[in-house]
C-alpha cells in the first residue's frame, strides 16, 4: 500500500515537472496558479534537535503548536505526530498572532519525532472548489505537494487562520496525504 502511495506521489510530481518544462504548468485559465514555493535561500531552524535523541513518548498531540521554554522555535504537530518547525517568514502565513503556542520546559520535546520543516507552507484553495489545501514540502521521504485539510473542524483544530488561504484556479501537485485529525 505504501509503495503504491509513493508510486503515485512521484507520478504526480515527474507529470508536473514534464508539464512545467513544456510550458503547460497549469492548464487553467488564468495564471494565477499555486506553484510550488522556493526553498533556495532558506537556512536551517535554530533548533538542537537531531535524530538521535528521539524516543515514543512525545508529550504533545496533533494540532499543538509548541515552544519550549528557552528557545523560540516554534513547531506543529502534524497528523502523523511529527514536530515540524515553522520558520518565522512562514508562521504568519498560517496564523494571524502567537495566541495558541504552548510553551514546555527545556528538553521536553527531546523524546519527540522531529519531522521536515514546514518551509514554504501556504494554504490555498481552487476556485469555485471548497477544498483547502496544505503546501507540504515532504515528510518521511516522501515527494513535496498540498495536501489536503479534509474539514473545518481539523482546520480549526490547527488553529489555522481561515484569512490566510490564498485562491488560485489550479493547485497541485496534490499528495494523497490528508491532513485528517
Amino acid at each position: 500500500m505504501r509503495t503504491l502511495v509513493m508510486k503515485k506521489r512521484l507520478a504526480a510530481v515527474v507529470m508536473a515537472a514534464v508539464m512545467a518544462t513544456l510550458g503547460l504548468g497549469a492548464l487553467a485559465t488564468s495564471s494565477a496558479v499555486a506553484a510550488p514555493p522556493t526553498t533556495a535561500a532558506v537556512t536551517k531552524p535554530p533548533s538542537p534537535r537531531t535524530a538521535a535523541n528521539l524516543t515514543s513518548s512525545c508529550p504533545v498531540v496533533s494540532g499543538q503548536r509548541v515552544k519550549e521554554a528557552s528557545y523560540s522555535s516554534v513547531y506543529l504537530v502534524d497528523p502523523w505526530g511529527y514536530l515540524r518547525y515553522i520558520p518565522s517568514d512562514v508562521y504568519f502565513k498560517l496564523w494571524d498572532s502567537y495566541a495558541g503556542i504552548q510553551t514546555v520546559a527545556n528538553d521536553s520535546l527531546d523524546s519527540c519525532v522531529f519531522g521536515t520543516s514546514m518551509y514554504g507552507a501556504q494554504l490555498v484553495k481552487e476556485s469555485g472548489i471548497n477544498a483547502v489545501y496544505i503546501w507540504d514540502n515532504a515528510n518521511a521521504g516522501y515527494p513535496s505537494g498540498f495536501d489536503w485539510i479534509t474539514s473545518s473542524a481539523v482546520f480549526n483544530k490547527y488553529g489555522f487562520s481561515w484569512s490566510k488561504i490564498t485562491t488560485y484556479n489550479y493547485v497541485g501537485p496534490k499528495n494523497n496525504f490528508n491532513w485528517f485529525q
